[in-house]
């Protein structure tokens, strides 16, 4: 099995595929997929609190090429910050040592509440990730916090300009009102 697609099931608003999802990554952890490096995860509610899937994404994902996280509402979950920081920080790099596209679009990342956006500045500022070719955070609503939408802008240009993401050659931040924060736009 070398690409799984789970799109648009709702799988985080049920308990019993909130624990098929956990057991899907322990799986994954455990090598027991060892070919699987496509998971497309998109419009499943993956962002609704309480489940517990948040937590136990984190874990390593070693043969992952692409992962699809988009319109999960990851943005309104407490964990969301959590989960970010594992997949961006360089300290938690080893768990994704293959990942070539990432899909984090419409998540509502823009209405992260201040503290778990500084967490992901943060881990953006740190990031190394060798392999990342594509990054896709559009339509996130990110311009509706203007200075938080800045920092982050920075932390993402100084991690290309410092060759920290060597081989991202996409990114795609459309729809996110960047017109609303100035020094968004002046980062880049």
């Amino acid at each position: 099995l070398e690409s799984m697609h789970l799109d648009d099931n709702s799988l985080g608003k049920s308990s019993q595929c909130a624990e098929f999802l956990k057991s899907l990554f322990e799986a994954m952890d455990q090598g027991r997929l060892p070919k699987l490096e496509r998971l497309y995860l998109s419009g499943n509610n993956l962002g609704e609190p309480d489940t517990g899937i948040i937590q136990s994404l984190t874990v390593s994902l070693h043969t992952l090429k692409i992962l699809d996280l988009s319109d999960n509402g990851l943005g309104k979950s407490s964990q969301c910050a959590g989960l970010l920081n594992s997949l961006f920080s360089a300290k938690h790099q080893s768990r994704l040592p293959k990942l070539e596209r990432l899909h984090l679009s419409c998540n509502q990342l823009g209405k992260t509440p201040r503290e778990d956006m500084e967490l992901l500045i943060h881990s953006l500022s740190t990031i190394k990730c060798s392999t990342l070719c594509q990054l896709y955070l559009d339509d996130n609503g990110l311009g509706h916090n203007p200075s938080l939408c800045t920092e982050l802008m920075k932390s993402l240009c100084q991690a290309v300009l410092e060759n920290r993401l060597p081989e991202l050659w996409d990114l795609n931040l459309s729809g996110n009102s960047l017109d609303a924060a100035p020094g968004a736009i002046t980062a880049l």
